[in-house]
């Protein structure tokens, strides 16, 4: 199984469901990235045979956000080429949320628990919110002095 599996029902809705392997948290990082892309790109080739898309979690939190190892690899001191790069990795990090908030179908967000950082970022693409209670939902980034890398703040 890979981090999203998708499961439409009966009614046409389509159930996008994220579950990273191996993992306690979902968060983003290449895995995501490639998995949300690939899976948004399926959506959009049966969007006229479903009716909505429900994301949710399959685990007992919604989503932790970026995956710190990642940034904790990047250079300090990078170079034009390497700035760059990453600029180019963000913007594919976020290509696949735009494409799915666009898609001209009813997106909805079903939050377990936290939902922080890149989470909180997927749950802005989507047009309805549903979160429990006790969700723990923000962009903990910017208390660090860190911008919210895939448009938290310019959404």
């Amino acid at each position: 199984m890979g981090y999203i599996r998708l499961e439409k029902d009966d009614a046409g809705i389509l159930e996008l469901i994220m579950d990273q392997p191996g993992e306690k948290v979902n968060t983003m990082g290449d895995e995501f990235i490639a998995a949300m892309a690939k899976a948004v790109d399926e959506i959009e080739a049966q969007k006229d045979d479903i009716k909505g898309v429900y994301i949710r979690s399959g685990k007992s939190s919604f989503f932790g956000g970026g995956d710190l190892r990642k940034l904790l690899e990047m250079p300090c001191d990078m170079d034009q080429a390497e700035a760059t790069r990453v600029f180019n990795g963000i913007m594919n990090a976020k290509a696949p949320l735009r494409k799915l908030e666009t898609l001209g179908i009813p997106i909805a967000v079903g939050i377990n628990g936290a939902c922080l950082g890149g989470g909180y970022e997927i749950s802005l693409a989507c047009h309805y919110r549903v979160a429990l209670e006790d969700a723990a939902m923000g962009l903990p980034e910017a208390q660090l002095g860190l911008m919210p890398g895939a448009d938290g703040v310019v959404s």
